[in-house]
């Protein structure tokens, strides 16, 4: 061999040396997630407002032995997130999308934000075989400030008309009042009832939240316009469907035209207020399916209302869309346990027939589980199906099944329900009267010896008393 080329191939193996095992070519994800040193998942934060970030990304590519990604993990937190320790520690996001095709854009509004507050996130992207990508990047994005004079509601930016101007008074003269659970926010509005600024009522905690967009339309019944909202917690007792439970507190959400008025008023909101509740998530039911805020209508119940779109807020946080007010609670939806049936006690009866004769054949089928469900059976009769049925069984009870069959070929006949085994017997009738015939004889026989046994005893007896009585009189 040519000494310049093995000095080629010795020195191209040393490299090859230092180079790690899991590298590939095709960026291939195996431990390292990265292309060109910077995360494959890269998240931005954009578009603020006084309570909403929006979050970007892409959607991360496949690879030879990783993806497409299933599955989502988005935390945020008042600190950057860049180690795994912060990352535990951060917020969770709840309800997120499922992935979108690799290369996708992903765009996802976070609400129920504070305002004036600099938030960072992070995201990790998971794919079907449960291999999770590193951490990303952790960006910062800080929400709008409201501004000075703007009352609870706010104002400031995006709060007033093009150019940042505040409204003249003359054109807003009005000012509603939102009391949220005690806790008083202002924004002012025009005669006609549409809101110069945002409204944003919040509970003491920050828990609960009221959202209104500047230029939001409130009117109560006959046209007049509301000057107070207000939110309290309310006792009643209100009935729910069997698959949903009410997690937390009812809220009575109530408008007056005055703050005097001790009646309230139907009132309409155009467009939709945002609603954000909070809720204990130790109160949630193992086999919950899905959360979510709902408003009590007294002839349909409990009605759910549209989640505010493309959003999510932290874990522990239900939102919807609300145009009218009502009572308003976070109910839970719970994931029955499934049916789970038991076929018992195979009866047969008579199992002995004459030909064509008909065999009464029952089992019980007995639901162990926790949902109502129908149960077929087929009835088999020398491994041929003879009947199917189907019966309703309640959640932890039994139902008698009954079946009905007949045949006119001699012989035993094997019985099967769900794997349940029985016979019966075809008897010719000549032999069946011959049988009663011969046992009847055999009956009769052993009456009569019976009666000679006894009938023999009895006579030797009284002939043995006979005998001794005379011997007494003869020693006499």
């Amino acid at each position: 061999m040519n000494k310049s080329i093995l000095t080629y191939f010795i020195l191209l193996s040393l490299v090859l040396c230092f180079i790690p095992a899991e590298a590939r070519t095709d960026n291939t994800v195996t431990g390292s997630f990265s292309v060109g040193g910077s995360p494959i998942i890269n998240l931005a934060v954009v578009e603020p407002t006084l309570t909403t970030l929006t979050l970007n990304w892409t959607s991360p590519q496949n690879s030879s032995n990783w993806g497409p990604a299933s599955q989502y993990d988005i935390r945020m937190s008042l600190s950057p997130i860049t180690t795994e320790a912060e990352w535990q520690a951060a917020t969770q996001l709840g309800n997120l999308p499922t992935p979108q095709p690799p290369g996708s854009l992903e765009t996802l509004a976070v609400i129920g934000l504070t305002p004036c507050t600099t938030y960072y996130f992070a995201i990790k992207a998971m794919d079907g075989a449960g291999t999770w990508t590193p951490l990303s990047n952790s960006p910062q994005g800080t929400t709008l400030c409201i501004s000075d004079g703007g009352g609870g509601g706010g104002g400031g930016v995006g709060g007033g008309p093009a150019g940042g101007l505040i409204p003249p008074v003359t054109a807003c003269p009005l000012t509603l009042v939102a009391d949220m659970q005690g806790n008083i926010t202002t924004a002012s509005m025009t005669e006609n009832g549409v809101l110069c600024e945002p409204c944003l009522a919040r509970d003491t905690a920050g828990k609960n939240t009221l959202e209104l967009d500047k230029d939001t339309d409130l009117m109560l019944a006959s046209n007049v316009v509301p000057t107070l909202l207000k939110v309290r917690t309310s006792s009643v007792s209100l009935p729910t469907t069997e698959n949903t439970v009410i997690v937390g507190p009812v809220y009575e959400f109530n408008a007056y035209a005055t703050a005097q008025d001790t009646t309230p008023s139907p009132v309409t909101i155009t467009p939709s207020a945002r609603l954000i509740l909070d809720y204990d998530m130790s109160q949630l039911p193992e086999n919950t399916t899905e959360v979510y805020i709902a408003n009590y209508d007294t002839t349909q119940g409990w009605l759910a209302l549209a989640p505010v779109p493309g959003a999510v807020a932290e874990i522990g946080k239900a939102h919807g869309l609300l145009s009218h007010f009502s009572l308003f609670a976070v109910l839970a939806t719970i994931e029955e346990p499934a049916a789970q049936f038991e076929v018992r006690n195979l009866t047969v009866n008579p199992s002995q027939i004459q030909p064509n004769q008909n065999v009464d054949i029952s089992v019980y089928v007995v639901n162990t589980g926790g949902r109502s469900s129908d149960y077929s059976l087929e009835l088999k009769v020398d491994g041929i199906v003879k009947s199917n049925t189907q019966t309703t069984v309640p959640a932890g009870d039994s139902q008698l099944v009954n079946f009905s069959t007949t045949s006119d070929t001699a012989g035993k006949h094997r019985v099967e329900i769900a794997g349940l085994i029985g016979e019966f017997e075809v008897i010719n009738a000549t032999a069946l009267y011959n049988w009663w015939l011969i046992g009847s004889i055999i009956g009769i026989v052993i009456v009569l010896g019976i009666w000679g046994i006894l009938g023999w005893r009895w006579y030797l007896e009284r002939k043995k008393a006979a005998a001794t009585s005379k011997k007494t009189s003869d020693s006499e």
